[in-house]
């Protein structure tokens, strides 16, 4: 992504809100995109926060769309750990939706950062019994649904920071000061190499038949199909994602691939068609 001249508007929830003995990892995104040229880059953040939340209380009209009116280039919702920790699923999947079809609306480019890797001892507030890791996982899949390649993923480059000894707070959800930054530089190195990918990766691995990372992809909606989805480990909490593939995948890839460019292009001729008739 080019930085220079964007205007970024940040919606996050408490790793994005600076105190004086935490970590907050959205306050250095906020810096690098200033480093790296952007216009402005501005946080809304707050402690606590879910995308639920911030539907519920009306944050749509009263934060987001002036925002939006203000005509900034990217919103990035920095928000899925209170998702993940306290509310239902549906109505997660419901605020995130409502959220992107908000800024689709106002034609700005829109992404969420997903909430980092946990050990399996810290439990989801809902019910003090779930490992949150485990439903960060189902947050995940939601906003890869929705999100596409606009949804970055931080389990992996937070997987070496579980632990206080680590850098984590006692908390399990919080970073320290001096463990903030790893996470800052992950989410950031993910957004400099987005390159603006025209053709969303659910629509590639639907019509190739592909796992996503065959194709060059890592943040993809079809990676819930189980071919590249990552997996946590009992013990440590995170395992890296192994890259294997469907035995459907491995099989006459170069067939797959010709049939799928075949058949969106077909696609495109026939409402070129349509078009032209009326």
């Amino acid at each position: 992504m080019d930085f220079a001249g964007k205007r970024f508007f940040i919606i996050g929830d408490s790793h994005t809100v600076s105190t004086d003995n935490n970590g907050r990892p959205g306050q250095g995104f906020r810096e690098k995109l200033l480093e790296a040229g952007a216009a402005k880059a501005v946080i809304n953040g707050k402690i606590g926060r879910s995308a639920y939340s911030f539907v519920d209380t009306g944050g749509i009209e009263t934060i987001l769309k002036p925002a939006l009116g203000e005509g900034y280039d990217v919103v990035v919702l920095w928000l899925g750990t209170n998702d993940a920790d306290g509310h239902g699923m549906d109505a997660n999947r419901t605020a995130f939706k409502k959220l992107y079809d908000v800024c689709m609306a106002a034609n700005v480019d829109v992404f969420q950062v997903g909430p980092p890797a946990f050990l399996n001892s810290v439990k989801a507030a809902i019910d003090h019994v779930t490992p949150i890791n485990q439903r960060a996982a189902e947050v995940v899949q939601i906003g890869k649904n929705i999100f596409g390649d606009h949804f970055i993923d931080s389990r992996q480059g937070t997987a070496g920071v579980l632990t206080v000894a680590q850098g984590r707070e006692a908390d399990g959800m919080h970073f320290k000061a001096v463990a903030a930054p790893i996470w800052t530089d992950d989410i950031f190195a993910q957004f400099s190499a987005f390159n603006g990918s025209s053709l969303p990766n659910f629509t590639i691995g639907l019509a190739t038949g592909l796992c996503p990372r065959m194709l060059g992809y890592s943040n993809s909606p079809t990676e819930q199909a189980g071919c590249c989805e990552p997996a946590f480990d009992s013990d440590t909490g995170y395992v890296p994602p192994k890259t294997t593939y469907p035995s459907s995948a491995k099989q006459n890839t170069g067939i797959r691939a010709a049939l799928g460019f075949f058949v969106m292009t077909a696609a495109i001729i026939g409402a070129v068609w349509v078009a032209l008739k009326k």
